[in-house]
């Protein structure tokens, strides 16, 4: 027997709009391993203060007076570039991601509270994993933009795992939803995004590091090694999977979401079902960032492509 189950979520848990926001719009001031995020518009006076502030703490040194005159100056300078480093699209590659994860937020909140109801099991605990990847798309987005590159790479392989297993699970009323492995689910969402397979080989192989990875870290010079822990300079060649993470997020959120809606953003009824527009606002962003352009290619995915 079906019961009937509430899905009065709160819709502001899925403003994960701000979680991309928060990887835009702020500098980080200090190193590793406790550097300070602050607004990127916040008072020079500001920032050179907890710079400074910083400085004093790392060298235990109490006065910061000093330590402004000789080392802030450098650092203001440089704390004025833009994240990402060479590529000039990168905070509108993040604007457009952003988007269209807060249009999917708008979306939940103009449905009706009393018509939050189903009677699948599959389908509300799928949703309850969406909402929860608030925490995990902001996560993901620091650890990027503090150069953290594998530890945000596994983040997102989460990500890509939840949404494929929510979709999976969206119709089915037992608790056989609790036997479907998410990694295993991912050959579900292959109808809808056919290079699924490729980026899921990818955000593996960095999870696990690779061996080939093993030359993007480790430089020997002179019989001497060198290890680089953090590199925001590949953050612009990698800033492109939170757009294609946005877009799998926004689509998957309709069909999951299609039973309240009377018009959609990102899918449109096909013969197999609800499909995504090709034309959707999602894929701005990607088409704007060289580095997943393949995302959105109309040409038939190579063999590899597929998992």
């Amino acid at each position: 027997m079906s019961h009937e189950r509430s899905l009065q979520f709160d819709s502001g848990k899925m403003a994960l709009g701000d979680a991309i926001r928060f990887y835009i719009d702020c500098v980080f001031v200090g190193n590793a391993p406790f550097p300070a995020a602050i607004p990127v518009d916040a008072p020079a006076e500001l920032r050179d203060n907890i710079w400074a502030a910083w400085l004093a703490w790392s060298f235990s040194v109490r006065s910061i007076d000093s330590l402004k005159k000789r080392y802030v100056d450098p650092y203001t300078e440089r704390g004025t570039a833009a994240p990402g480093g060479d590529d000039e699209n990168f905070k509108d590659i993040l604007a457009t991601a952003r988007s269209a994860l807060q249009t999917v937020e708008d979306t939940v909140a103009r449905i009706d509270v009393d018509n939050w109801r189903t009677d699948r099991l599959g389908q509300w605990v799928g949703l309850g994993a969406l909402n929860r990847l608030t925490e995990t798309f902001a996560a993901a987005s620091v650890l990027f933009r503090v150069g953290a590159v594998f530890e945000a790479h596994a983040l997102c392989r989460l990500i890509l795992e939840q949404m494929a297993w929510a979709h999976k699970i969206r119709n089915i009323d037992d608790d056989s939803i609790f036997q479907v492995s998410p990694p295993g689910a991912i050959s579900s969402l292959k109808l809808l995004f056919p290079r699924v397979g490729r980026l899921y080989g990818e955000l593996s192989q960095h999870t696990h590091i690779a061996p080939r990875l093993t030359t993007t870290y480790l430089r020997v010079l002179e019989n001497q090694h060198s290890v680089t822990k953090l590199s925001t300079n590949r953050t612009a060649s990698t800033v492109g999977l939170l757009a294609i993470l946005a877009d799998i997020y926004a689509v998957v959120s309709e069909i999951m979401l299609a039973q309240f809606l009377s018009e959609f953003t990102f899918i449109e009824p096909g013969p197999d079902g609800l499909t995504p527009k090709v034309d959707r606002p999602s894929t701005r962003a990607i088409a704007a960032c060289p580095h997943a352009k393949w995302w959105i290619d109309t040409a038939p995915p190579a063999p590899s492509d597929g998992q």
